[in-house]
This record gives structure tokens, sequence and C-alpha cells, in this order.
């Protein structure tokens, strides 16, 4: 068990609830997600190593749990600040306009269309990982600096998908529990 040690952890999203009508004892907010990488990929698939982490945020603490067994506590009241943004991978976007060009290019140069399908399909592919790239990102800082949980959480291709609501949520319950939690709000 580890208490006030920082973490900071790249998520692919697996769930994300909001519960508003959360009891003392109960997570007002609950994230899980696997970490993210090839390496923990191929661990996971080879059943060395479990992956999972849940992130629990209640009126009395944050938990972060991580593979099921490591455990990390940091009580609410100690949070002096937070920090929740989303935003998109843009550089898909460039690509898929960049894809497109040349495929109007080679199409008016007189190319076939047959061979043009590749262009056509790398314009469908990079703007659908453009639609799958949401990412949101939040960070509890405590007072002194001893401890933070610092979460980024991505759509994955096979995984949950994050859009605009589940930032909406975010904000919303870190405001809520961190004004009626905080000792500094």
């Amino acid at each position: 068990m580890n208490i006030f040690k920082s973490k900071s952890i790249t998520l692919l999203a697996r769930d994300f609830v909001v519960n508003t009508e959360a009891k003392d004892y109960e997570p007002y907010l609950t994230i899980e997600g696997d970490r993210k990488g090839i390496i923990a990929w191929i661990l996971k698939l080879l059943g060395l190593r479990d992956p999972s982490v849940r992130f629990e945020l209640s009126k009395n603490d944050m938990v972060l749990i991580s593979r099921k067994k490591d455990y990390s506590y940091l009580p609410t009241k100690e949070v002096h600040s937070y920090n929740v943004s989303h935003g998109k991978n843009k550089f898909y976007i460039v690509l898929a306009v960049i894809s497109f060009i040349i495929f109007l290019f080679s199409f008016a140069a007189g190319a076939d269309f047959d061979e043009n399908f590749w262009g056509l399909l790398f314009v469908g592919l990079f703007f659908w990982l453009y639609k799958r790239s949401n990412s949101l990102r939040v960070s509890y800082n405590t007072y002194n600096n001893n401890g933070a949980v610092s979460l980024s959480l991505k759509s994955g291709h096979t995984g949950m998908l994050i859009d605009d609501s589940h930032f909406k949520q975010l904000l919303e319950i870190s405001k809520y529990v961190m004004s009626s939690s905080s000792r500094f709000y």
C-alpha cells in the first residue's frame, strides 16, 4: 500500500461511471482501463502481467488500484488543486486531409479509381483514427505536493469511446467532491 506517492498513468478507457447519488463510503467517480503500450498488451496476452487500473474518487479519499493488488490512497481533504482537460489528436485529421489532396491530384492526373482506391482507404482510416482519438486528462494535487494522482484516459480502438459528455461529467463531479471535501475549497 502506497500513501502520498505521485502517480501518473495513461489508460485505454474501459469503464467510466459517475454516481451522483453516492453515499460517503461509495465512489462518486470510477474509472477503469488498461495501461497503454505494446509491452503491456503483449504481457497481458501472455498472462504475465495484469495491466488493469482502477481509480475511485469518493468524498473521503481517492484510491488508485493497479493490477488488483497495489492500492494507493490520497485523502480528498488534502487536495489543493485539480485540473481536468480534454482534446483530440489533430495529427490524424492533417493526415486525412493530405491523403485526400493526394487522392484528388492523382485522380485529376488521370489515374483510374482502382489505382486510387488505396488513397481513399487512407483518407477513411485517418479520419476514423481522428474520431477515436479523444482523450481526457485529470490531475489532483495535494497542498504540500507530497502526493498527486494524474490520469490520462484515451479511447482505444476496441474499447470505450470517450466524448465531451465524459469531460463535463468529470469536471462537475470533481467540483462537487472537492468543494464538499477539501479543506481548501
